[in-house]
């Protein structure tokens, strides 16, 4: 029976997999901290158009997702936001993705978080995403990433998306300058 610890990293392998059929680079967790620094442990993955740029976690729990480890994603995510060798993307979207949803202790920070983007002090939106059933959830990831035109395709080259539906409430606001990213 495989370790808790060994169903995160296989999870973590199939989301890579599912993010993969983008066609985009989809940037690890050790390709993030080599160019962001050792204290990024928080994004298992990051990807990017012109104008977007997507941090995820994803996690596999036993129980719902605690503020502290809530709090360390956005940290992370808030550090990548304002890197110099980034500089702004025209949204920034962290996704913390799991089987079990944030706890109640941290769903408040998310909604703290998301008012700085509602009332345009940022240009970063949180969302948790969660799903009980690995397969629906992949799922739902790709559904969501479409929303933001992140497109997935098949190995004979045609579309594909997500069967799982997932509404879109954010808004876009004015692009910033042109970046470089790894």
């Amino acid at each position: 029976m495989a370790t808790p610890q060994k169903n995160g990293f296989l999870f973590e392998d199939k989301m890579q997999s599912k993010l993969e059929t983008t066609n985009l680079k989809i940037y690890r967790e050790k390709d993030v901290k080599n160019f962001y620094g050792k204290n990024i442990t928080a994004i298992d993955h990051l990807f990017y158009n012109d104008d977007i740029i997507v941090c995820i976690q994803d996690k596999w729990l036993s129980c719902k997702v605690s503020n502290k480890e809530f709090n360390h994603f956005v940290s992370c995510v808030n550090t990548i936001a304002n890197d110099n060798k980034t500089c702004k993307f025209k949204l920034v979207l962290g996704l913390y993705v799991s089987n079990n949803g944030l706890s109640s202790c941290a769903i408040p920070q998310l909604d703290k978080e998301n008012d700085k983007f509602d009332n345009y002090q940022t240009n970063i939106k949180f969302y948790d995403i969660y799903e009980n059933n690995e397969t629906n959830l992949l799922d739902k990831v790709l559904y969501f990433i479409h929303n933001y035109k992140f497109h997935a395709y098949d190995y004979q080259g045609d579309f594909i998306m997500g069967d799982y539906e997932y509404k879109n409430y954010s808004y876009i606001g004015d692009y910033f300058n042109d970046c470089e990213i790894l």
